[in-house]
């Protein structure tokens, strides 16, 4: 799970949040314990929190005043909005927009049988990386013979949910290009690895590395520290 704070200020409407300042909460949904099922129901989740500073106690209950919400945020499209088939920008696929802040954040639907989050997510310069798997739906026929599946890595825009890697090379980067199969077996977490070029995001897979993303020549600044002893 990730928690980003974010401050945008693009064509989204913020009527209930004029600084257009947000948390967000990012995981993926799967059992650690039994990646082999077929029968769940996993999701992407990208979670909002209008809170983004200090939380006001004013009557001293050991209870925040308000949180912008007034309830838990339940799983349902009530209090999410389903982009599994579209982005969250305006008069993308059905038209489903994801302004107003109206809701609480969105999920991904995961698309095959059995898939699920068995890592954590990560995120530079609003892009979002995580990876996923994908059991054998039958079983092996030498009854020896491990079920190592299938492991795909997902690319995405923080706020909107578009792809950001035109990973099937039609020359337009748009919902299709949020997934990417990375081969057999199960792989590791997105790492990203930063170079003087810049940053690049990789996995590790069986017994090879693959890349989700290419060389990023976003500014990534050095800090430094020092420990000043009188």
């Amino acid at each position: 799970m990730r928690v980003i704070d974010t401050v945008y200020s693009d064509t989204v409407s913020h009527t209930d949040n004029a600084s257009g300042k947000l948390t967000y909460v990012l995981l993926t949904s799967g059992y650690r314990a039994h990646p082999l099922d077929l029968a769940v129901a996993d999701k992407y989740y990208a979670l909002r929190d209008k809170v983004t500073g200090r939380m006001v106690d004013s009557n001293t209950d050991r209870k925040a005043d308000g949180t912008g919400f007034s309830s838990p945020i339940g799983d349902n499209t009530t209090d999410l909005a389903d982009a599994s088939s579209n982005s969250l920008t305006a008069g993308a696929g059905t038209g489903q927009v994801f302004d107003a802040y109206t809701k609480r954040g969105y999920f991904l639907d995961f698309p095959d049988t059995g898939e699920k989050g068995l890592s954590s997510v990560i995120v530079l310069f609003g892009q979002v990386f995580f990876t996923t798997f994908v059991p054998t739906s039958t079983a092996p026929a030498n009854a020896c013979s491990a079920n190592i599946g299938q492991s795909f890595g997902y690319a995405l825009n923080l706020v909107s949910a578009d792809g950001v890697i035109d990973w099937d090379l039609d020359s337009d980067i748009d919902v299709a290009d949020r997934r990417h199969s990375l081969g057999a077996g199960l792989s590791s977490e997105p790492l990203p690895i930063f170079t003087d070029a810049g940053v690049k995001i990789i996995t590790g897979l069986q017994q090879s590395v693959q890349a989700l993303s290419d060389t990023n020549t976003n500014s990534v600044l050095r800090t430094y520290w020092y420990e000043d002893q009188n």
